[in-house]
């Protein structure tokens, strides 16, 4: 987030999942698929980025996600470092 940030995107990040709150009610947020950053590069070219660790390999409902945003014409994608990131990007 801060590499983009630096670079003059406009970045967020998103959770999916469920938990519970402090009354024990259980609370659904995002949806199965939503990617980890979503954002904008400077020339409001919007994306998508699923974040993996070394060696982790996306969801089929990740990829299917990342598919569709790239249908849409974002740029949309996984990554598991700060440089592929970027590079996805291309800031």
């Amino acid at each position: 987030m801060v590499a983009l940030s630096e670079r003059g995107c406009f970045v967020l990040r998103t959770n999916a999942g469920v938990y519970y709150d402090n009354t024990g009610a259980r609370v659904s947020i995002g949806f199965p698929g939503l990617s980890d950053l979503i954002g904008c590069r400077p020339d409001g070219k919007f994306f998508a980025l699923e974040i993996k660790m070394p060696g982790e390999k996306p969801r089929q409902n990740q990829l299917d996600y990342l598919d569709h945003m790239r249908s849409l014409g974002a740029i949309a994608g996984w990554c598991s470092s700060v440089e592929e990131a970027i590079k996805k990007v291309e800031v």
